[in-house]
């Protein structure tokens, strides 16, 4: 892993902008890196506005969209959108619904359900469509693009006239009805980036202009964020708005029901989006029928919202546990199968279930700086989907063996495959053999890009207030990441709930690393290391505090003698501890027996205030004002566990109080106390 500058600019540049703007060198940096270099382009990022919008009609198709939509709705003929089922088609559904309601259009709407009907439009679900609802016209949002054989059918069989409305990329031949994407050829110099519910929010001001569709951008920003689309010019002014519309009183109820359930009162930004209520929106996809969702954003009623937001609970917490097996499994068949020495994560497993794989790729992505496909088996087929890492287009990538797939769809940084058994194989054997051809098509993601190096006396109140302005961050504006060059730190456990979050307390500011626990000793040591971090505030008890958030590190190779000494203590690795390089180490530390009691006594009245410590490492670098010999405490930790008086029960940890015991019983005591003679 090595780390490299995303932009290097000119000093006298950077200093002229400061200047300008009266603020650090280290903040213009950051502008520049945005593309901004004068006050005008400063402002307008900070405050964009609506009007700078893209004209709509401006997209192919869209007059013949809304020509043909306004006819259906003047003649009162059945129309029925057909949605997708994650978060952007959920709300995709949910805004035109409730335009077209308004409008007096006889309007339905139809989700499919991921286990049933599949992704995308399946000829079944338009057989039960057809059927059922009898519909003149059907709209698809998030979806559609690629189904060219299902919408000739729909057209020629059922004689059903279709708009197709999507995001995804365009194959090389569109649907042969009018299609409203704005990644068509034809759009190539317009704003191409919408999500599905932002293609539908375009097609409203484009059917009744700005006014009507804006009161739509609070479901249509939390659309944006989920889908994890850039947040760049369009897409940068709807999320920046809509976020104000749901921090003020005229948000959609249902938004407003569900922050107050997750007793959420703070200001909301696009994190809260991303990690409280896109997850929950999308396990009713993931789990069962979609359609469920669809009543979060168009319901007022009070009542009904409390029973839709205990379901989404429900079945968010069954999601949680259910990503949580997957990824154990995965990463157990991955490190058998030596997964650093490939360039592309490839997994398989007929029981995986195909609406959490895609989250699971994600997370095995981050984890191992790569793309990550997963797949699991329906019906004799393998479907997959893939995730990918900050410069690799997946969806290019893939779509050079596109031919092996039963169906394809996705754009850059996610995308979905069907694929047959018998060319499983052959699609593994094509793609690895061409990574390694062109390697240079995923090394880059294993370096660290970053944006500027800083001093921590830089990090202040005011300085961070100002990287807030550039928010919303995410895809295509990124959160600035800062290199900060420290050696030893101070990381313990953010709290006993939360063993595997550390934090260490700074000067001013402290820093959190997210499930860290298993790097706390390599932090702590004494080694040379560049710390890459976001910078934020943490809001508690309505008090602001500046957090610095860890993303990667980098050191010297090989951890301190402490450190390793830790380890080799409690795997008992009694060879390894007769070396000479951990003798003086091991002469400091005492086998007196009150030193024992004293550790016994502390251990015991830590585990009664919270009983579910199962870390051991995370109990023995617990920071307390009396416990100043920490490695001390490991050592006594280490032998209390090999003598069973730490033990688990249940995935909790317990210290026992019905024994007694021998310390010179333990082998570790004994070879201690043996070095010390």
């Amino acid at each position: 892993m090595e780390a490299v500058k995303r932009n290097e600019f000119n000093r006298d540049r950077i200093r002229a902008l400061a200047k300008e703007l009266n603020c650090t060198e280290v903040y213009a940096e950051i502008l520049l890196s945005k593309g901004i270099d004068n006050k005008f382009d400063y402002n307008s990022f900070i405050s964009p506005d609506l009007s700078a919008l893209t004209d709509p009609f401006l997209y192919a198709d869209m007059r013949a969209a809304v020509e043909r939509i306004n006819i259906a709705i003047e003649n009162k003929e059945t129309i029925v959108i057909y949605g997708d089922y994650d978060c952007d088609g959920i709300c995709s559904v949910s805004i035109l619904w409730m335009y077209l309601l308004e409008k007096g259009a006889n309007v339905e709407y139809f989700i499919p359900n991921r286990h049933v009907d599949g992704y995308g439009i399946s000829l079944s679900a338009v057989e039960k469509i057809a059927e059922e609802k009898f519909p003149d016209l059907i709209i698809t949002v998030d979806c559609g693009i690629t189904a060219v054989e299902e919408i000739k059918v729909i057209r020629e069989e059922y004689g059903i006239d279709v708009i197709v409305t999507d995001h995804h990329e365009c194959p090389e031949i569109l649907p042969d009805c009018i299609t409203v994407n704005p990644k068509r050829k034809e759009n190539s110099t317009l704003f191409r980036e919408y999500c599905g519910a932002g293609v539908v929010f375009t097609l409203i001001r484009a059917i009744s202009g700005d006014k009507n569709a804006f009161k739509y951008l609070d479901i249509v920003a939390v659309a944006t964020i989920g889908d994890v689309v850039s947040l760049t010019g369009d897409n940068r002014i709807i999320t920046y708005w809509g976020l104000k519309l749901i921090n003020s009183s005229r948000c959609v109820r249902g938004i407003k029901q569900m922050l107050a359930s997750l007793n959420y009162s703070e200001s909301v930004n696009e994190t809260v989006i991303a990690f409280r209520i896109v997850p929950r929106i999308n396990s009713f996809g993931r789990l069962g029928d979609a359609a469920r969702a669809v009543v979060l954003f168009t319901s007022n009623d009070y009542f009904v919202l409390e029973c839709l937001i205990k379901e989404f609970d429900s079945e968010n917490s069954k999601r949680q546990e259910m990503c949580a097996d997957i990824e154990k499994s995965a990463i157990e068949a991955l490190e058998k199968e030596k997964v650093c020495e490939s360039h592309i994560i490839i997994s398989r497993n007929p029981v995986w279930d195909s609406g959490i794989i895609g989250i699971v790729a994600a997370r095995l992505a981050e984890k191992y700086h790569k793309p990550a496909i997963l797949f699991t088996e329906e019906d004799g087929v393998f479907k997959g989907s893939a995730r990918s890492v900050d410069g690799v287009d997946i969806h290019a990538l893939l779509l050079r063996f596109s031919d092996l797939f039963l169906k394809f769809g996705g754009h850059s940084q996610a995308a979905g495959l069907s694929i047959a058994k018998e060319n499983f194989e052959l699609f593994e054997n094509r793609i690895n053999d061409y990574l390694n051809k062109t390697p240079e098509l995923i090394t880059g993601s294993e370096i660290i890009k970053y944006d500027c190096d800083i001093e921590e006396s830089e990090i202040t109140d005011d300085f961070v207030e100002k990287i807030e302005l550039l928010a919303p961050f995410g895809c295509g504006n990124l959160i600035p990441l800062f290199k900060i060059n420290c050696r030893e730190m101070n990381f313990a456990p953010i709290s006993r709930k939360a063993s595997e979050h550390i934090k260490a307390v700074r000067n001013g500011y402290s820093i959190v690393a997210y499930n860290s626990m298993d790097r706390i000793g390599y932090l702590n040591s004494k080694n040379n290391k560049q710390l890459f971090v976001s910078l934020s505030y943490n809001v508690f008890n309505g008090k602001k505090y500046v957090q610095a958030n860890l993303s990667d590190v980098i050191g010297e190779i090989g951890e301190d003698a402490e450190y390793e000494l830790t380890r080799l203590l409690f795997d008992l690795q009694l060879e390894e501890l007769k070396k000479d390089k951990y003798r003086n180490l091991l002469l400091d530390m005492s086998t007196d027996r009150s030193v024992f009691v004293n550790y016994y006594k502390y251990l015991q009245e830590l585990l009664l205030q919270k009983d579910n410590i199962n870390n051991y490492f995370a109990i023995s670098i617990t920071k307390n004002s009396e416990l100043y010999n920490t490695l001390q405490l490991r050592f006594c930790c280490a032998v209390f566990k090999e003598l069973g008086i730490i033990y688990e029960n249940c995935g909790s940890l317990r210290i026992r109080s019905d024994i007694k015991v021998n310390l010179r019983s333990s082998k570790l005591f004994a070879l201690i106390a043996e070095i010390k003679e």
